[in-house]
């Protein structure tokens, strides 16, 4: 199972890979070229579309996870590539090559509700790496868990995009913001609400950061949408800070009695085997000390 998985992997990167070179050449046609693409994305504007430069994000996408399919050949990645992965990696790439067809033959409803599904089988990978699966070391967050979260979070963003361009009607100030609202939020609650304290995920939120970042410098006129993109930045960016200086003062407390014999932190666990605390929070060296 695990090397036909592994292979599977490989056909849906390449499946990835060859859709995105597609929507490239269709999206950014030659500045010599008297034909413009009549592709949906260049033809159809949309208050949710970013600026160009917000697709650089697969540029790095890219690179991780060609380093994700040359990893997972590797023992240790043996049990997150079986148990968290599985098929759904492979089973979102044959969704994109459906979803690809359908984009030439101008289905766009149909593909919004394909990308529906594709996002759902990134959210079961994301929420499986996050949840049900410990990485074991840099390797395993580089090549693992941080492209994937970059996708949970692109995909997420692509499937309020899609609908935009499906259903022109909805492609309205008010309903924008209120997606845009939406991303912020879901941004702000992963980096916040979402894992255990000190396992914060901060890829996520980053690339929702950046995906604001380009509908807020596309939409610099329109100044509902602008204002709303702006304010998710700054919600999100709080977020980030707030967490890292939660974790490094808690970091911090928990240490402090190797200067000062002092009170330690809440985030102090089992600093041997047990919690050497009595009910002052004060290290008991009578009781743990021999």
């Amino acid at each position: 199972m695990s090397v036909l998985l592994k292979t599977a992997n490989v056909v849906g990167f390449l499946a990835l890979v060859a859709i995105a070179v597609f929507l490239i050449l269709e999206h950014f046609p030659s500045s010599n070229s008297q034909n413009i693409s009549q592709n949906a994305t260049n033809s159809t504007e949309t208050y949710l579309m970013p600026e160009e430069f917000t697709f650089g994000i697969w540029f790095l996408i890219f690179p991780l996870l060609l380093g994700f399919i040359i990893y997972q050949w590797f023992s240790s990645a043996d049990e997150i590539v079986v148990y968290s992965i599985s098929y759904f990696f492979f089973c979102q790439a044959v969704l994109n090559v459906v979803w690809l067809i359908l984009w030439g033959l101008a289905f766009y409803l149909i593909d919004a509700i394909i990308q529906v599904a594709i996002f759902l089988l990134f959210g079961i990978i994301y929420f499986n790496l996050t949840t049900h699966s410990e990485p074991k070391g840099l390797f395993d967050n580089l090549l693992i868990v941080y492209p994937f979260s970059m996708l949970t979070a692109w995909n997420l963003y692509v499937l309020f995009l899609y609908f935009w361009i499906a259903i022109p009607a909805i492609n309205s100030i008010p309903l924008t913001v209120v997606a845009l609202a939406f991303l912020s939020i879901s941004g702000l609650y992963i980096v916040d609400y979402y894992g255990e304290k000190g396992k914060k995920d901060n890829i996520f939120p980053v690339s929702i950061i950046w995906i604001l970042v380009g509908i807020a410098v596309k939409n610099v006129e329109t100044m509902p949408v602008y204002t709303t993109a702006l304010a998710g930045i700054g919600l999100i960016v709080g977020g980030i800070f707030r967490n890292w200086f939660t974790f490094s003062t808690d970091w911090y407390s928990s240490f402090r009695f190797i200067e000062t014999g002092g009170e330690y932190g809440p985030s102090y666990r089992n600093f041997r085997t047990e919690e050497p605390f009595g009910q002052s929070g004060r290290y008991m060296p009578e009781l743990y000390d021999s």
